[in-house]
């Protein structure tokens, strides 16, 4: 697998117009505030303004399709990402998974 830098600077080139979905888990802050444990589905046409830092991704991303107007800004630190999948689609199985870090999910049992 790859490196999570790796797979963010691929990211960043697919989400700039091409039709792949990202659907990444992990500890995300939610407009700068609320951290939450969650998993966020990227593509072109729902997520928007997306920064990639050297250790952090940031964007604002629509969260309930039914309410496409509502954005909400979300911050993630590549160390506390889970997984990442990649395909065609909105749909997803293990088989599409590119990233597992499974010391981010020890970081958030941990913190229960």
């Amino acid at each position: 697998m790859a490196d999570i830098q790796t797979i963010m600077q691929q990211m960043k080139i697919d989400l700039d117009g091409s039709s792949v979905h990202y659907f990444i888990v992990g500890q995300y802050m939610l407009d700068s505030r609320d951290e939450i444990f969650s998993s966020i589905h990227f593509h072109k046409d729902s997520a928007f303004d997306l920064v990639f830092e050297s250790n952090r991704l940031s964007a604002n991303v629509i969260l309930n399709k039914q309410r496409p107007d509502d954005l909400f800004k979300i911050g993630l630190q590549y160390s506390k990402i889970w997984t990442v999948a990649k395909g065609n689609s909105a749909f997803f199985t293990n088989k599409d998974n590119i990233y597992t870090n499974p010391d981010a999910l020890d970081y958030n049992i941990n913190r229960a």
